[in-house]
């Protein structure tokens, strides 16, 4: 009998073990639609949903952890949180993390004062208008934006922190994501004094970033053979329908 209840005991530590083993620590902040502040504390929205449901398939449970974009980064770098959410892949992120597949497309796009912007015709001349325009610190759009991008003021941590800055003539206008800088100007009611330029700044995949020093065993490939699975029966994209 004193073996049994040994030998049940060790398998209960086991499986606890294990258990907390797979917790993934998950770096995020507001970040309509994708990651969204509930009264709670916690987040919900699409990055949220669909890696939520990515996970259902490794076995592993997510740990959200507040922290603005930029110390996401130092974070991952130094292995204290698993995934980063919504990335872009770069020679600098590479080296000290990993990437699953994409799960998302991202649309750049470039917001302006009503009645501005006539000079501005292609990417390129974001590089010699006279527009004073906003980035956010240690983002990624586009190779030729990325290579301009001390022609912007990038000292933002978020995409509310430029709308701000506009709002306060600070600036005139910001590179956005299409949803989210929508939204926030929708929420401010600044529709009057701001538009969306028609200027496609860029499209790209977006991944799950992965620190390499993340203790979690193959959590990288656990993502992305959950990912292909998901896209092969429509889940994902069933799940971003519903913020569209």
């Amino acid at each position: 009998m004193n073996t049994l209840k040994i030998s049940l005991f060790l398998l209960g530590l086991l499986i606890f073990s294990n258990s907390k083993a797979c917790e993934v620590k998950i770096g995020w902040e507001p970040w309509v639609p994708y990651q969204v502040k509930q009264a709670s504390g916690q987040p919900v929205g699409l990055d949220v949903e669909l890696l939520q449901a990515v996970l259902t398939n490794t076995g592993c449970t997510p740990k959200f952890i507040e922290l603005p974009w930029a110390r996401q980064l130092v974070e991952s770098e130094i292995g204290s949180i698993d995934i980063v959410m919504g990335a872009s892949k770069s020679p600098e992120r590479k080296k000290y993390a990993n990437f699953s597949l994409g799960y998302r497309n991202e649309i750049s796009t470039l917001f302006v004062k009503v009645g501005s912007g006539s000079d501005i015709k292609k990417v390129s001349d974001l590089a010699t208008t006279k527009l004073k325009l906003g980035a956010v610190k240690g983002n990624l759009y586009s190779p030729e934006i990325d290579a301009m991008i001390s022609k912007f003021d990038a000292s933002a941590n978020n995409d509310e922190t430029n709308l701000k800055k506009f709002l306060a003539n600070r600036i005139d206008g910001f590179i956005a994501d299409r949803y989210t800088g929508t939204n926030l100007i929708k929420e401010a009611h600044a529709s009057g004094q701001i538009i969306q330029h028609p200027l496609n700044i860029s499209t790209s995949e977006v991944y799950f970033m992965v620190s390499k020093k993340s203790k979690v065993t193959d959590l990288t490939n656990k993502l992305s053979a959950s990912i292909k699975k998901l896209k092969a029966n429509k889940a994902l994209t069933n799940i971003i329908h519903k913020y569209e």
